[in-house]
């Protein structure tokens, strides 16, 4: 968000019509557009230039998804009969 608000006010938020009103400036806006674009491909790349062997540690087991250690003695309500 900070990019994007420098980026903006770099640009400019605003300009005067040739009758003196001040109106948005879309060029700053799309500018800022761009900036996200970008940093998001940026972090697209990143993202896949890590390894899932080196994510795995970070990421939870099934176990702690589903709130039960142990799932083998788990039914479903198919097989309960429901």
């Amino acid at each position: 968000m900070a990019v994007l608000g420098e980026v903006l006010s770099a640009v400019g938020p605003t300009h005067l019509s040739a009758t003196g009103q001040v109106l948005p400036n879309l060029a700053a806006y799309h500018a800022a557009f761009l900036a996200a674009a970008v940093l998001m491909l940026i972090a697209a790349g990143i993202a896949l230039a890590v390894s899932d062997r080196d994510a795995a540690p970070s990421m939870p087991s099934q176990a702690k998804w589903s709130g039960n250690k142990d799932t083998s003695e788990q039914t479903t309500s198919v097989e309960a009969g429901f």
